[in-house]
Formats: C-alpha cells, structure tokens, sequence
C-alpha cells in the first residue's frame, strides 16, 4: 500500500491479496524463487504435503 494509506476502508480482500503478492514475490537471495515456493519445497522435505 503506498504510504500514508488510510487503512480504515481496507477489506480483509485487501489484506489477502497483499498478503498473497508478498508470499509469491520472486527473491534474489531465494535465487529468484517465491517464499511460498521455498516453503513448500522445505515442508515436501520434511515428508509433509503441501
């Protein structure tokens, strides 16, 4: 959200959705993959299924 962003309109939506596009942000220090994905590959790691 750009600064200074009143977030008293701000839905749950909202929320989600920035939530999602940080989750699935390609990283350089993750050599260009996503969080998401990095937690997923170590959760299939550990024999969990994700």
């Amino acid at each position: 959200m750009p600064k200074e962003t009143d977030f008293t309109g701000i839905t749950e939506a909202d929320t989600l959705e920035v939530q999602r596009w940080v989750n699935e942000y390609p990283r350089g220090i993750l050599g260009g993959r996503c969080a998401a994905r990095v937690l997923l590959e170590l959760a299939q790691g550990q024999g969990l299924k994700g």
